[in-house]
């Protein structure tokens, strides 16, 4: 998974490192670039639960992106799209 600026999410990252990096560089990303509309794909695998996912996150971590994630499109004017 990349983020730009930063290189590649690790495999395994939890809740803290990822939410620190979305934090750090998303909201950079979009605060720079201001865009009209975001794609959001909200499921991709990262619940520790998923199987096939390598990111172990927590429902509250996953809980903490969306709405971070809700609160940055709203701030930039930014219309979402859920997926």
């Amino acid at each position: 998974m990349m983020l730009e600026g930063t290189g590649e999410v690790q495999y395994h990252t939890g809740d803290d490192r990822y939410l620190e990096l979305l934090d750090d560089t998303l909201s950079n990303v979009v605060r720079r670039r201001r865009p009209e509309l975001i794609l959001f794909q909200a499921g991709v695998d990262v619940l520790a639960s998923d199987k096939p996912g390598k990111l172990p996150l927590s429902r509250e971590g996953i809980r903490l992106r969306n709405e971070r994630l809700f609160e940055l499109a709203w701030e930039v004017g930014a219309a979402k799209a859920d997926l």
